[in-house]
C-alpha cells in the first residue's frame, strides 16, 4: 500500500480556507455589484456583518461534517478534487438549508433557492480546501495514478 501523502500542506490550513472561503465569495460579490451610490463604511459595515455570519456558520459546518468527510476520505486513499468539491456542495447546501431553518425570522421551509446558494458557499469551501492543503487532482493512491506511479519508477530505473 502507498503511503505517500494525498495532500502537500497539513489539513488545518485547509479547513481555515474553507471557513473563510464563504466569507471571501461573499465580500467579492458586493465589490462588484456595488453601486457608486455605497460609501466605503457601508462595504465595510456589510464586510463585517457577513464575517460574523458567515465564518462561524461555515466553520461549524467543516467542523461537524466537512472535516469527518475529509479524513475519511484520505482513510480510502479518496482524496481528490472531485470528491471534496462534490462533498462540500452537499455539506453547503444542507448546512444553509438547516440554518434558514433554524432562522426564527424565516418561519418557512428552506426553498430551492436557499439549497443553490448553500452549495455554491460549499463549492467555494471546496475550492479553497483543496487549495489551502495542496491535493492534487488525482489521489496518489489510486489504481491509476499508482499504475503512472510505477511506471516512472521503472523507465527512471532502466535510464
Amino acid at each position: 500500500m502507498d503511503t505517500s501523502p494525498q495532500h502537500k500542506r497539513p489539513i488545518w490550513l485547509g479547513v481555515l480556507a474553507a471557513a473563510l472561503a464563504p466569507w471571501l465569495f461573499v465580500v467579492c460579490w458586493a465589490l462588484v455589484a456595488a453601486s457608486g451610490a455605497d460609501t466605503a463604511a457601508d462595504f465595510l459595515a456589510l464586510a463585517a456583518l457577513t464575517f460574523v455570519l458567515a465564518v462561524p456558520i461555515s466553520l461549524a459546518a467543516m467542523l461537524v461534517a466537512g472535516l469527518p468527510y475529509v479524513l475519511w476520505l484520505r482513510s480510502r486513499g479518496w482524496l481528490t478534487w472531485l470528491s471534496i468539491c462534490s462533498g462540500a456542495a452537499a455539506i453547503g447546501a444542507l448546512a444553509l438549508a438547516c440554518f434558514t431553518f433554524l432562522d426564527a425570522s424565516a418561519q418557512q421551509a428552506p426553498d430551492f433557492m436557499a439549497y443553490s446558494l448553500g452549495a455554491g458557499f460549499g463549492l467555494a469551501s471546496g475550492v479553497a480546501f483543496c487549495t489551502g492543503t495542496g491535493l492534487t487532482i488525482h489521489s496518489s493512491r489510486t489504481r491509476f495514478a499508482g499504475r503512472l506511479n510505477s511506471g516512472v519508477r521503472a523507465h527512471d530505473r532502466s535510464g
